[in-house]
């Protein structure tokens, strides 16, 4: 190691007082300053990602200027032949001139620590991606200089060893062109081939030790190559030069094994800020159901950065009974036609003869009035695998003939969530049906205006009493609809008749718009640790009620006033019109959101709601959506059966308001809580929302200045400097 150490202090002071070492960093810095500048500070944007993209093209004009002295200018100078017959073995001559030339090249990289300090003072950006970029961004930047150290060691000549390390960067470059061009297996290949091909993921905020591993080997590689190169100036007999093909091969099998291994048995970890590259918890359950094979086929154009790819390997990785491939429908249009493919970004889902074809539409959701855009491939995807092996699709059935909204007015967007689910929708008119439609699994109320007939009620009472699910979203109103109350009552729960007003838990300065507290429930708990809220407007406060025994199979005491949040429901819902054994027992009651403690309910006397806390108004904190269950004699250990969750307010689902955080997911994850399908509740669509970071105008060009133009001219300055005072010694 002392010969590693002092050929490493030698090579960095040489580096040091070389005037091109300035010029260098100085180019370096204002290419990396101008991305940077019009990457993130132009668009808005508080990512790195385009800054790395762009600047790893510099590295391969850089990089081989920087090594071409290493050795070449040891050849020229004459001193190469003392070096070699130097104490100093070969291998620590290379390692030490190899260690200071990275680590100049980790010191100009360290220059540009500059930006996302810009990033953390004017923007939230994601730490992940900008951690994984750097380290990728390094391991890059080390494999280019083992190239440039090979380089210098084939000949004396400085600008000779630079074209040759430019030309076998570029080759590395080039081939995952090669790759996308070619596809198939020489595709796959040339693309493991290629270095810009590993940098990608890091980029994206994965790191992965296949890419790792990847890095690793060609600096060994170059490195090795290097020393033999040096080796064969010593040689006196041609045995040695047969020694050393054999031991070339060996050492390079070897670290072709090492990739093979790292491909085969790979570690991932992902950092970024949704998990784009990680299955959840509740989709790795699913594959390890499986009772067959599934073949998961995407059909996505080559060269795309569309995240199909990644979601569709991620299964395969995830499960040997899956297999996963990607593939150029335009480069196999058989299968592509016989599997009725039409569009890119399809994903078809084939287990045994069944097959499931998910449409580009249903992957992507773009939230209104924000800029992002939700991926939904992994629920997509998963959802198709548990509809291949259930034998019939659940049915949520929405009631009307009261003003309610439905999925042809008003729940246009729910509509298709809900069929993204795995559910069927229809709509039905108990006045016109006098029954709920066969094999209902959920029946949704959104919002009706005005009240059930007492034919009406009595049906709804005979659905939910014999195994049926309901959720209620009850609004505020002027009138007191007995019918609808008298249903909530037989749930354990008591309608307020008021509007809430919080003003503490509200939407910017909307008091009658709260965003409750979220309590510990398997509905909530998803949202909670996302840190997604839910906003409901106009809201009507909600009671546990005390109930009489009854002989229709309603409640057999009063509910109590708490409940534990840990509930698990049956596999479906029981078909309507079963014994109302099924479900007997009193309703046990369990809060979902709710307000803040200074929250009060304001009485509705008027189209106007005044909101002015008056003596009498009831205070909080109140109950603004509550889930409901019920004791299950058939289910093992007394394990409760979900029967309703209700909410004190219905626009929260309507098309203006559903892309707010947490609304749409609070209504999936309590359909999916109700029918027993958990297995959907936590897996949410991945948003995709670049974060934002907000300059002034002086700031913008301050910035300018600042990366491109002073910090790079210092360095020029510097280098010249350095140059005039060796000129005068």
């Amino acid at each position: 190691m002392s010969g590693v150490w002092t050929i490493y202090r030698k090579e960095l002071r040489a580096f040091l007082v070389a005037p091109l070492t300035y010029v260098l960093t100085g180019v370096f810095l204002a290419l990396g300053g101008y991305f940077f500048w019009a990457t993130v500070v132009i668009s808005g944007v508080a990512s790195l990602a385009g800054f790395f993209g762009n600047t790893t093209i510099v590295l391969i004009f850089l990089i081989p200027v920087l090594t071409m002295r290493l050795w070449a200018d040891e050849e020229s100078r004459g001193t190469g032949e003392l070096l070699l017959t130097s104490p100093v073995s070969l291998g620590q001559i290379v390692v030490g001139k190899y260690l200071a030339a990275v680590t100049l090249f980790a010191g100009m990289t360290l220059l540009t620590a500059g930006y996302p300090i810009i990033l953390y003072l004017f923007g939230e950006p994601y730490t992940g991606p900008v951690v994984a970029g750097y380290l990728g961004f390094l391991l890059l930047g080390a494999a280019c200089v083992a190239v440039g150290m090979f380089t210098s060691t084939l000949t004396d000549n400085q600008v000779i060893a630079a074209v040759s390390g430019f030309g076998i960067l570029l080759l590395l470059w080039l081939l995952q062109w090669a790759a996308e061009a070619l596809g198939g297996t020489a595709g796959a290949i040339l693309g493991g081939i290629s270095a810009l091909n590993h940098f990608a993921s890091f980029n994206e905020g994965l790191i992965a030790t296949v890419h790792a591993v990847y890095y690793v080997t060609v600096v060994a590689g170059f490195l090795f190559l290097a020393v033999r190169n040096l080796e064969r100036r010593l040689w006196r007999s041609p045995e040695r030069g047969a020694q050393s093909t054999i031991l070339t091969v060996a050492v390079v099998g070897i670290l072709v094994l090492a990739n093979v291994f790292a491909v085969r048995a790979p570690w991932q970890l992902d950092l970024t800020p949704e998990g784009r590259f990680t299955l959840s918890g509740q989709t790795r359950q699913v594959l390890a159901a499986l009772r067959g094979p599934v073949e998961i086929t995407a059909f996505v154009r080559t060269g795309s950065d569309s995240p199909v790819p990644d979601l569709v390997q991620a299964y395969g990785k995830a499960s040997r009974q899956v297999k996963a491939r990607v593939v150029d429908p335009l480069r196999e249009p058989s299968l592509a036609q016989k599997l009725g493919v039409q569009q890119y970004d399809t994903i078809v889902v084939q287990q045994g003869s069944r097959t499931r074809k998910i449409d580009p539409d249903s992957l992507y959701t773009t939230v209104p009035g924000e800029y992002k855009t939700e991926f939904n491939g992994e629920q997509a995807v998963t959802r198709a695998i548990l509809e291949l092996g259930q034998e019939q699709q659940l049915k949520v059935a929405f009631l009307t003939g009261h003003g309610e909204a439905s999925p042809e007015e008003g729940l246009t967007q729910l509509e298709g969530d809900l069929r993204g689910e795995g559910y069927d929708t229809v709509t039905f008119n108990l006045a016109e049906t006098g029954k709920v439609p066969a094999d209902t699994s959920v029946v949704v109320v959104a919002g009706p205006q005005s009240d059930l007939s007492p034919d009406e009620l009595e049906v709804m009472r005979k659905f939910v009493n014999g195994g049926g699910r309901v959720v209620l979203l009850l609004d505020p109103s002027q009138r007191s609809f007995s019918g609808w109350a008298s249903l909530a009552r037989e749930l354990g729960v008591e309608l307020g008749q008021d509007v809430v007003v919080d003003p503490v838990r509200a939407f910017i300065f909307d008091v009658l718009s709260p965003l409750p507290v979220m309590e510990d429930h398997p509905i909530t708990s998803p949202l909670s640790e996302r840190r997604m809220q839910v906003m409901l407007p106009r809201a009507r406060s909600l009671a546990r009620a005390a109930l009489p025994a009854t002989a229709s199979g309603a409640a057999a005491a009063a509910a109590p006033a708490t409940a534990s949040g840990t509930t698990t429901g049956a596999g479906t819902a029981s078909a309507p019109g079963e014994s109302a054994a099924a479900v007997a027992g009193p309703p046990v009651v369990t809060s979902l959101l709710r307000t803040s403690a200074e929250a009060w309910g304001e009485p509705l006397t008027g189209e106007r709601v005044k909101i002015e806390k008056n003596p009498g108004d009831p205070g909080g904190p109140f109950d603004l959506a509550v889930a409901v269950e019920r004791a299950n004699p058939a289910a093992t250990e007394g394990e409760p059966a979900p029967v309703a969750v209700v909410v004190g307010n219905s626009a929260f689902i309507q098309d203006d308001f559903l892309g707010f955080q947490g609304n749409r997911d609070f209504f999936l994850n309590a359909i999916n809580w109700l029918t027993g399908k958990k297995s959907l509740i936590s897996i949410r669509p991945k948003v995709f929302a670049p974060p934002m970071i907000t300059l002034t105008p002086n700031l913008v060009w301050y910035s300018f200045y600042g990366f491109v133009v002073a910090l790079p001219l210092l360095l020029l300055v510097s280098g010249g400097l350095i140059w005039w005072r060796r000129r005068a010694l």
